[in-house]
């Protein structure tokens, strides 16, 4: 009966009286107290005494009644006990000990049963188990005995019949045995004979090999000649039939192997069967390679790029591989003089020297060699033939699983012609330059790709961000900032994208360097980038049909990328590209060169600063030679307004505080969106100009004159980058009032012609002193072209100041009252 434990919850709650609750103590025991000794003891040490006194028997004789453990235990007795030895405090600590105790007896009980009913279990079925065994046991080992007596019994008669003839038996034995030897080589011509021309000639020359030493040993007797001599013409034959087969195609590696074996232990020359065993296997290996289908016929509709090249890797691999292996093997075992440097396959052939051995190693290491090359042409192949992707990048997965098919089978190989003492390196080393070449080719066309990405960037924010002729700005103003960062955007993403998307091709070739080319070539392609935008390769398809007022706007949308691009590299690229490569090659930590790329970029932003500039000053030089040109300053009547060409300077200036306010961000109020700047300050007065002759006369001295014009401020024409806005008109101004001074010098100039330039000199001034970084650069040419004019005119008489600054105001208040985005230009009459 199975035994079923059952178990008793024991719920006492312990009571307890309040800490400052003080009972008197009766009769408290001593240290002797075996009352109070056990209630001191910590219940597992009571468990532990009570077990040892049971087993050993101590104590068992004595009669405690105190003793929690012991046989003749009295409950009433031990409460009695406590009740008047123990104080209350006392007592609500020994009963919730107890209670403890109980718990833990009870849980220590249940963990004995879990423990232990498995192997109760287990015993039962093994004691059923073996009573049924049992049963038959003693009849069976009653028959056996049986038997032992009957063999003992036999042994004892055959040994007392044989004792006296054992040396006669032995003798005959040893005959019998030397008849079928004798037996043999009477029948060896005709097995050798069966065994040929049933195609079975490995049997036959283990015959052969078997008969030889008998043969050469017994050469002298007639009889054993003619067998010795049929039997070699036998082999004769077998040699050069197998020499044939040699000669010919071979159907596997396996039966090439057995021939040249055969040959071998036929007495072949093994250099020339070496060569021949080699050329082989390498013959058949190549016609396995040859025999795969091409990567196109595998190509399903359904199948990825990667799924495809996966299917044909594994295709190469096992038409390659298992044959390489193989070749080896079978070298090793054909030719293991060559491969260890010990004795011969043949035990006549004395063993070969070293540069021997070095030959024939440099023969299996050529044909190792050649079928790799081989193989490595159609996995490249089929990589390059399937790099691509319907998203328009580099399929960088077929190209990882033509790495791992190069570099695994070259490990293995190495692997394998260790013991036929082959350099382990070369085919491992040829594999990683393989799988190097394809891993930079699809790392360059990722980054070919990352320059186009980028290119189209700034093209789409120039064909964005173009304000339509004859606005307010060059460029959409209320947008510019957003379509810039959008652009640059797209170029960080492009990195970014490119790197992660090369990855995998770092992981399978991590210690080949790519890290640092990849780095390079990236730094590398951002630097084309940045020079064919300098260079405006990238705005010609655009320009073409934009017209001639879109270079100017592309080129200062080029210059802003340029300019967020270097702020944004400077914080980003280093992050960006370690984030990638640190999972690539952890070893890898030596910083980008991001100055460089930095410095680039804001040179390009520099160049193309000035470049727009000059475009703008250009196109409003050209509208002041038309102006000049289509005026007759001789016959011109007296002054009634500003000329139009003013108009023309100040539209001009207008559009560059517009334009150039969103990337300084320091445009005055009022720039934007207006077409004309509007003068706002004091008017300045006008001023009484003299030529360089009459003030030579009036000075002192014609050497204090030259010593005042040496002395005079050089205006510089230099191409500076402008860093402010209006640093970007002050350039303009400055070389369009240049060009306005040279037309007035190739000028000559009647009263009203002067008294015009003046009026427009003083609109000038008014106009654009608020708008230049340099207010006395400004002056002075204007001071010079007044100058020149005095110069060329045949009666300089200056008109009314009154009358110069009715007209400027005039002016004012009509550029007051246009409407933003109105479009004024120098073929507009004035009123």
């Amino acid at each position: 009966t199975a035994y079923r434990p059952r178990f008793f919850a024991f719920a006492v709650t312990p009571f307890k009286y309040p800490d400052n609750c003080e009972l008197p103590r009766r009769g408290l025991g001593g240290e002797g107290d075996p009352l109070a000794r056990m209630a001191n003891e910590r219940p597992r040490e009571r468990k532990a005494r009570g077990l040892l006194s049971s087993y050993y028997g101590v104590g068992a004789s004595g009669a405690d009644p105190f003793d929690l453990d012991g046989p003749n235990f009295n409950s009433d007795k031990y409460v009695s006990r406590l009740l008047e030895n123990q104080s209350l405090s006392d007592l609500v600590h020994q009963g919730n000990d107890m209670v403890t105790e109980i718990k833990s007896l009870d849980s220590d009980m249940q963990m004995l049963v879990y423990e232990n009913y498995n192997k109760f279990i287990s015993a039962t079925d093994t004691i059923r188990s073996m009573k049924h065994k049992v049963e038959g046991m003693e009849e069976q080992m009653n028959q056996l005995a049986s038997n032992m007596e009957t063999i003992i019994e036999s042994n004892r008669s055959i040994t007392c019949n044989v004792t006296g003839r054992r040396g006669q038996l032995e003798k005959l034995n040893g005959v019998r045995k030397l008849l079928v030897k004798l037996q043999f080589l009477f029948e060896l011509p005709a097995k050798l004979q069966h065994c040929v021309d049933t195609g079975e000639h490995a049997k036959a020359v283990q015959y052969y090999q078997a008969a030889t030493s008998i043969l050469k040993h017994y050469g002298h007797l007639a009889s054993f000649q003619s067998i010795h001599d049929e039997a070699v013409d036998i082999m004769a034959r077998l040699r050069t039939k197998l020499t044939e087969l040699l000669a010919g195609v071979q159907p596997s590696l396996n039966k090439l192997a057995e021939t040249v074996r055969l040959l071998l232990l036929l007495g072949g020359k093994e250099d020339e069967l070496l060569q021949r065993f080699v050329a082989q296997s390498r013959a058949l290996i190549a016609r396995g390679l040859d025999a795969l289908p091409p990567l196109v016929e595998q190509d399903q509709e359904d199948s990825s790029p990667a799924e495809r090249m996966s299917a044909y890797c594994k295709s190469a691999s096992d038409a390659y591989m298992p044959s390489v292996l193989e070749m080896t093997s079978s070298f090793a075992q054909l030719f293991p003089s060559t491969t260890s440097g010990g004795a011969s396959s043949s035990s006549a052939a004395p063993a070969p020297s070293n540069a021997a051995i070095a030959r024939r190693l440099a023969i299996l290491q050529q044909a190792m060699d050649e079928t790799f090359n081989a193989y490595a042409k159609l996995v490249t192949s089929a990589a390059h033939a399937d790099a691509g992707s319907d998203d328009g990048r580099p399929a960088v997965e077929p190209l990882r699983l033509a790495i791992r098919a190069l570099v695994e089978p070259a490990r293995k190989i190495a692997t394998a012609g260790a013991h036929v003492r082959l350099d382990q390196d070369a085919l491992a080393k040829r594999a990683m330059l393989l799988g190097a070449e394809l891993a930079r080719g699809g790392i360059a066309a990722e980054l070919r790709r990352f320059g186009d990405v980028a290119n189209a960037a700034v093209v789409q924010l120039c064909a964005d961000g173009l304000a339509p002729a004859g606005g307010a700005a060059l460029v959409k103003v209320g947008a510019v900032r957003k379509l810039v960062h959008v652009a640059c955007s797209r170029v960080i993403e492009a990195i970014d994208a490119a790197i992660q998307h090369v990855r995998p091709l770092l992981l399978a070739l991590p210690a080949q360097g790519l890290v640092q080319e990849l780095v390079e070539t990236l730094i590398g392609t951002i630097a084309r980038f940045v020079a064919q935008v300098r260079e405006g390769k990238l705005l010609e398809p655009f320009l073409t049909g934009a017209g001639a007022h879109a270079e100017p706007s592309a080129l200062f949308l080029c210059t802003a990328v340029c300019v967020e691009l270097a702020q944004r590299m400077r914080t980003e690229l280093q992050r960006l590209v370690a984030g990638h490569l640190m999972f690539a090659q952890p070893e890898y930590s030596a910083p980008l060169p991001i100055q460089q790329v930095v410095l680039q970029l804001e040179e390009t932003a520099d160049a193309l600063n000035v470049r727009c500039v000059d475009l703008l000053a250009r196109d409003l030089g050209e509208v002041l030679r038309s102006a000049v040109a289509s005026t007759d300053w001789l016959v011109l009547p007296k002054p009634r307004a500003v000329s139009p060409y003013v108009e023309a300077v100040i539209s001009h200036a207008a559009r560059v505080l517009a334009t150039f306010g969103c990337l300084f961000n320091d445009a005055p109020s009022g720039a934007q969106g207006r077409q004309q700047w509007v003068p706002t300050g004091v008017m300045p007065a006008p001023k009484q100009y003299t030529s360089r002759m009459k003030q030579a006369q009036l000075s002192a001295s014609m050497i204090q004159s030259d010593i005042d014009r040496m002395f005079s401020r050089k205006i510089s024409l230099q191409a500076q980058p402008a860093q402010s806005t209006r640093a970007a008109v002050g350039r303009l101004i400055k070389l369009s009032l240049k060009t306005l001074c040279e037309l007035v010098r190739c000028t000559t100039l009647g009263r009203h012609g002067y008294q015009q330039l003046q009026v427009d000199a003083c609109m000038l001034r008014w106009a654009l002193q608020e708008c230049v970084d340099d207010t006395t650069v400004l002056q002075a040419l204007i001071d010079e072209v007044m100058t020149s004019a005095h110069e060329r005119c045949l009666q300089p008489d200056p008109i009314e100041t009154e009358l110069i600054e009715a007209l400027c105001d005039a002016k004012r208040q009509q550029l007051a009252a246009q409407p933003a985005g109105h479009a004024g230009g120098a073929g507009e009459p004035s009123s």
